[in-house]
C-alpha cells in the first residue's frame, strides 16, 4: 500500500467520511466545516554532504497547488519514514509561505527524533526557521485535526492516566459526557468544546485541552 493509500485509509477509517485523491497526490476532506489539503511525501537521508541523522522531504512545483489552494487553505505537507515507521507533519504557515516558489523545496527532520519515538510519542521538534511534529501512524488523524494549535504548544505531554481528576468546571464536563452519549468521537469532543470554551481558558493549549478532556472521558467511562 503506498504513503497516500495509508493516509487516506486511516483519515477516512478514523472519522468515518470520504477522502477525495486529487490527480493521485493530493487527499482532501472537510470535517466540521473545515477544509484539509495533505500532500503525503516519503521521508529519506537528505544526502552528503550533509550528517547522516539529517533527513527531509521535498515540496515539489505544482500547478495544481496554485489551481486547487487558496491563501487561506489548510495544507498540510505529511511525510513518513518507512525505516521507522513514523509520520512528520511541519508547520502548516511555512510551508505554505515556500509553496510553489522554485522545482523543490525541501523540509527537513532529524533522524534521531524519529528512531526515538515510542508508540504514545507525539513529538515537537524544531528545525532552523519551523517546527514540526513526530508521531506513529495511531496519532495521524488527531494530529492532522489539531496540527495547528499542537505546533503552538512548547512542550509535548505524554499520555495522561484516565484516573486522574479534571480541572474541568462541571457545565463542561456535563457537555463532554452529553456528546460522549451522542456518539462523538473524542477528535470531535475535543474540537466543540474548544471552540466553546477555549476564549475562557487563555493560558491553555491544545495538549492541556486534550489531556483534560482525556481524563473526562475517562472517569464517564468508569461511572
Amino acid at each position: 500500500m503506498t504513503i497516500i493509500e495509508t493516509i487516506q485509509n486511516i483519515i477516512s477509517q478514523d472519522l468515518k467520511i470520504p477522502i477525495e485523491r486529487i490527480e493521485d497526490s493530493l487527499l482532501h476532506f472537510t470535517y466540521l466545516e473545515h477544509d484539509y489539503y495533505l500532500f503525503p511525501r516519503a521521508i529519506t537521508y537528505a544526502g552528503n554532504p550533509l550528517p547522516h541523522d539529517k533527513y527531509r522531504t521535498q515540496l515539489p512545483q505544482k500547478a495544481l497547488f496554485d489551481k486547487v489552494l487558496t491563501p487561506d487553505s489548510l495544507f498540510l505537507l505529511v511525510g513518513y519514514n518507512i525505516d521507522t515507521e513514523t509520520f512528520v507533519i511541519w508547520e502548516p504557515a511555512s510551508v505554505m509561505s515556500r509553496l510553489n516558489k522554485k522545482a523543490n523545496v525541501s523540509f527537513y527532520c532529524n533522524l534521531k527524533v524519529l528512531e526515538k519515538l515510542g508508540d504514545e510519542d507525539v513529538r515537537i521538534e524544531t528545525e532552523k526557521l519551523y517546527k514540526y511534529v513526530a508521531f506513529k501512524r495511531w496519532h495521524l488523524t488527531d494530529v492532522v485535526i489539531s496540527v495547528k494549535n499542537l505546533l503552538n504548544c512548547k512542550v509535548v505531554e505524554e499520555e495522561l492516566p484516565l484516573k486522574e481528576k479534571p480541572e474541568l468546571p462541571d457545565k463542561i464536563q456535563d457537555l463532554i459526557k452529553y456528546l460522549y452519549g451522542a456518539d462523538f468521537s473524542m477528535l470531535e469532543i475535543l474540537e466543540i468544546v474548544m471552540r466553546k470554551y477555549g476564549d475562557g481558558y487563555p493560558s491553555w493549549d491544545y495538549m492541556k485541552w486534550r489531556k483534560e478532556i482525556i481524563m473526562a472521558l475517562g472517569n464517564i467511562v468508569e461511572e
